[in-house]
């Protein structure tokens, strides 16, 4: 009886874990050219529904710059009645690596001009659909996930939010 339960158990963690290991080896591997730009994120977690003006709206509030040399910023401004109530960066000091779909950096965090220290970003990318991307990011442990969220593509280019930015800040 005790030899039926172990097979059993076994076939049932087989059964169980197949799909999840099948699901990782057919993600389709992201090109780093294919983020270089200006994004935003979902809020509140993944939303693969979000419309073009709600895109919009997020790019006026909070924006990714992937550099084509591998340099990340996140930049967050938040304005109230025409007025800027908080600014926050986080910028890479050195250009990031990635692989795997995965981006390593050593990220500075900046808000209202003063720093908050440094530490390790981590972001795994997974594919939605064209020039959709669900974004996890890591606590600094690397392995415990902190946030899934969708990205998306803002219309302005990078000059236009660096632009943005400064004119915010």
């Amino acid at each position: 009886m005790q030899n039926i339960l172990i097979h059993l158990s076994l076939a049932l963690i087989l059964i169980v874990s197949f799909p999840f290991s099948s699901l990782a080896d057919d993600a389709e591997t992201i090109p780093f050219k294919d983020l270089v730009g200006v994004w935003t994120m979902s809020q509140g977690g993944p939303n693969h529904d979000l419309t073009h003006g709600q895109v919009e709206d997020l790019c006026g509030m909070a924006v990714l710059l992937f550099h084509p040399d591998r340099n990340l910023g996140i930049h967050m401004r938040w304005q109230q009645d025409d007025k800027l109530m908080m600014s926050m960066d986080v910028q890479s000091n050195t250009p990031c690596t990635y692989a795997d779909n995965q981006l390593t950096c050593e990220m500075e965090f900046t808000a209202l001009g003063k720093s908050l220290g440094v530490e390790p970003g981590i972001t795994h990318f997974q594919k939605v659909r064209d020039g959709v991307y669900d974004a996890t990011t890591f606590k600094p442990d690397g392995k415990t996930v902190d946030t899934v969220q969708t990205m998306y593509p803002c219309s302005m280019t990078i000059p236009e939010a660096q632009a943005w930015l400064e004119a915010n800040s």
